[in-house]
C-alpha cells in the first residue's frame, strides 16, 4: 500500500514573519502576542492544508487505467 505523509507544521521563522505582518496590520497592539501568534499558525496551517489537498487530489486523480498503476492508497496526516 502506498502512503502519503503530509506535515502541517511550519518553520519558526515563517510563523514569526506572518505574526509580524498581522501585528503590523492590527496597528502594533500591546498584549496580543499569543493571540497573534496563534492566528499566524492557524492561517499558515489552513494555507498548507489547501495546497496539500490540491496536490493529493492530483495524485489520486493520476490513476492510469491502461496500466492499472495508481497513486497512493492512503493518507497519513502528521
Amino acid at each position: 500500500m502506498n502512503v502519503i505523509r503530509i506535515s502541517v507544521s511550519h518553520p519558526h521563522e515563517t510563523i514569526v514573519q506572518r505574526a509580524r505582518e498581522i501585528w503590523l496590520q492590527l496597528g502594533q497592539p500591546d498584549g496580543q502576542d499569543l493571540a497573534i501568534w496563534l492566528e499566524a499558525e492557524r492561517e499558515l496551517s489552513e494555507r498548507r492544508r489547501a495546497v496539500d489537498q490540491e496536490l493529493l487530489q492530483e495524485t489520486f486523480d493520476s490513476f492510469d487505467y491502461m496500466t492499472g498503476r495508481r497513486g497512493p492508497t492512503s493518507l497519513d496526516l502528521t
